[in-house]
């Protein structure tokens, strides 16, 4: 669970939610982090795993516990 205490808003993480709070410790892509969900999780495919990761992000910034940076 997250909780946020500027906008006092919480979020309750799934598993693959968690995981990816996990490697969200240093700057990293999308596309890293679609890599390393493929290989954490077994039988996924790549196509859902990159949005399941582009949604769960969206999320996170929604929610403002992250910055996402536009690539350049």
């Amino acid at each position: 669970m997250l909780y946020h205490p500027g906008t006092k808003k919480f979020c309750v993480l799934n598993p693959t939610a968690a995981y990816l709070w996990s490697r969200l410790e240093g700057p990293c892509t999308a596309d890293e982090l679609t890599a390393s969900v493929l290989g954490a999780f077994s039988g996924v495919d790549a196509s859902i795993a990159a949005q399941d990761v582009r949604e769960t992000l969206r999320h996170f910034t929604d929610l403002g516990v992250i910055t996402v940076t536009p690539a350049t």
